[in-house]
């Protein structure tokens, strides 16, 4: 798959691990290939708490709100390495 931003989730799942569960949500279709929509869980699997969610990639031939989202992945990921709250 030649997508820069599957390259870039397929590492940050595994960075992600440690502190969170990797869901596949499901898939798309995308210039033939079946792509998968991932859903990271962090903290406890309880519905009553709160939730926040992160989208990109709605629409198809904008990419910057893909790049912004992976990029606070990331960022997120990696303060979980060494913040304990």
């Amino acid at each position: 798959m030649d997508f820069l931003e599957q390259k870039q989730l397929d590492a940050l799942i595994e960075v992600a691990r440690p502190h969170a569960r990797v869901k596949t949500l499901g898939h798309v279709a995308a210039k033939g290939e079946q792509v998968p929509v991932y859903g990271f869980v962090f903290g406890p699997d309880d519905p009553s708490l709160p939730v926040f969610g992160l989208f990109a990639g709605v629409h198809g031939l904008e990419n910057i709100g893909t790049h912004v989202a992976i990029h606070f992945l990331r960022s997120f990921v990696h303060q979980l390495s060494w913040d304990q709250e």
